[in-house]
């Protein structure tokens, strides 16, 4: 999440940058080989991706993802609450709500608007017919003038692997991102009340971030540590 969705990097603000930009943010590529696989991966079977958020081991907040199919259309809402309290007071509020819309595999259109204590951010996509095989997607944001995103970019909201082989476009504020991305192989870790085994994968660039999926491609955890040095982290529940 960065300049837009919860960003994560060396640098993941709680302020003027954006709680949620590099979490909910882009992509350079890693080996294909080396990489889950795209088309519906990540949807897991009750239709729901929950997290809880963490800072220095205190939760903070929510990040909801829930998904509606019917027939090759897919609907993909999220939904970021955050909060950060010192001495009982907040301190710090985040909010996010995003849809994504897809149609026989291909991400059609995306709006999001996400508020926080300095302002206002919305960024919205929708594919157009052009050049390419899916027609061109064309975005604007608050962080840039409109443009026209690569045909493959997808949107930094984390629930589909495919975004590892993608250039991602911020939720936040829908500005072009990619990363360098490092398959770092398989762990252990603890989601959904269990443990279970899971591929690593590190991200850096513009922020820097860790996800984690299971076998079934499924987002399990996400990791990072903010400009100040906090830990943050995404438990899923």
């Amino acid at each position: 999440m960065g300049e837009g969705s919860v960003s994560i990097s060396p640098r993941w603000s709680i302020g003027r940058r954006g709680m949620v930009s590099g979490l909910v943010a882009g992509a350079a590529l890693a080996p294909a080989s080396l990489l889950p696989k795209p088309a519906w991966a990540g949807i897991p079977a009750n239709r729901k991706l929950s997290f809880e958020v963490f800072r220095n081991g205190r939760s903070i907040g929510s990040h909801v993802v829930t998904f509606e199919q019917s027939g090759d259309a897919l609907t993909v809402r999220v939904a970021v609450d955050l909060a950060v309290r010192m001495l009982g007071l907040v301190v710090y509020r985040y909010q996010t709500r995003a849809t994504e819309n897809w149609r026989g595999g291909v991400l059609m259109a995306a709006q999001a608007e996400t508020n926080d204590d300095y302002g206002r951010y919305a960024m919205s996509a929708q594919r157009q017919a052009g050049a390419g095989r899916n027609g061109r997607m064309v975005v604007e944001g608050t962080a840039s003038p409109t443009y026209t995103a690569p045909e493959n970019a997808l949107v930094s909201s984390h629930w589909n692997p495919a975004q590892l082989q993608a250039p991602m476009i911020s939720l936040q504020d829908g500005k072009l991102l990619e990363f360098a991305i490092a398959p770092k192989g398989r762990s252990i870790i603890a989601a959904r009340g269990t443990q279970l085994e899971a591929e690593h994968f590190s991200l850096s660039g513009p922020h820097a971030l860790e996800l984690w999926y299971d076998s079934n491609r499924i987002w399990s955890k996400l990791k990072a540590v903010s400009w100040e040095g906090s830990d943050i982290e995404y438990r899923q529940v």
